[in-house]
């Protein structure tokens, strides 16, 4: 597996350098406390903590104590759609894990994923195609890179089962979460760069707006347009902190009718309006 793909940086402060800005940066804290800033929302890990980040973009301040010791993994996009498990949790677990984004794992839970975390990276250490004593290159194996797909696989459905078990979930109605599922998949599409209107994903699902809103609640905790909001602003700390674009241009890639019209709505996304919010992630990144 490409290097790009996965990464065990030595230090924190790699979750904060632009060329991750993308990924989704996974942190298992053994000892200390690590401190970091999604959307202006201060979150502290302390000891058996495990946090989740799925877009990097909206971390910032990412601080950590003298005697902090954890597992850092960032995992490209790729890798994140080749090891999503096949079922309906992702949805669930994902959309909370956006809003809080540390689990405090028991001693069995934390166990579990600091032995996941250290075979992976035992693993992922091992280069296959050379000789460990003579540096001689091998030929290719056709079984490590699918391999550690399913060691990574291995370790986010026993993610999921912890997160399940906090959360008290039961088993979700199979309509219901497909419906919720099909309306992401919209979102992940791209469309709520061009739709903000219930109407539009309600249609798309030949159901009501009504109804989409109170099935997202019931499967979520949150209704759909929470959500359009939530990928929208992820979208536009994107463009604003990986692009030169003006905002203008930003606006209109957008679809919103005027500047002034995406600055109110910006600023009622990201707490402040867009322009000292590129300023002040300009001065994070130095």
């Amino acid at each position: 597996m490409d290097t790009k793909h996965l990464i065990f940086p030595f230090s924190p402060d790699a979750m904060m350098q632009p060329k991750y800005i993308s990924a989704t940066h996974h942190v298992l804290c053994h000892q200390g406390s690590l401190t970091f800033t999604i959307n202006n929302s201060q979150h502290r890990m302390v000891a058996h903590d495990y946090a989740i980040v799925p877009n990097a973009a909206t971390m910032s301040e990412v601080t950590w104590s003298d005697d902090y010791r954890g597992d850092v993994m960032i995992l490209s996009e790729w890798l994140i759609r080749r090891i999503r498990p096949h079922n309906n949790y992702h949805v669930t677990g994902y959309l909370a894990l956006s809003q809080n984004p540390i689990m405090h794992l028991s001693e069995p839970d934390y166990l579990t994923c600091a032995e996941d975390i250290a075979l992976i990276r035992r693993r992922f250490g091992q280069n296959p195609h050379k000789d460990p004593q003579t540096g001689l290159k091998f030929s290719e194996s056709p079984f490590y890179d699918e391999m550690l797909e399913h060691l990574m696989m291995v370790h986010v459905l026993n993610l999921y089962d912890i997160h399940a078990r906090q959360m008290h979930s039961g088993h979700l109605p199979e309509r219901a979460s497909q419906l919720v599922e099909q309306f992401i998949r919209l979102l992940d599409e791209g469309h709520y760069r061009n739709n903000r209107s219930l109407a539009f994903y309600a249609d798309r699902l030949c159901i009501t707006p009504h109804y989409l809103s109170e099935v997202s609640k019931k499967v979520t905790g949150r209704p759909a347009s929470f959500w359009i909001d939530m990928y929208l602003a992820d979208e536009t700390i994107r463009l604003m902190t990986t692009t030169d674009r003006t905002m203008t241009d930003i606006a209109y890639e957008l679809n919103f009718s005027s500047l002034s019209y995406f600055n109110r709505y910006a600023r009622k996304l990201l707490g402040m309006s867009p322009t000292l919010f590129r300023q002040r992630s300009k001065e994070r990144m130095g």
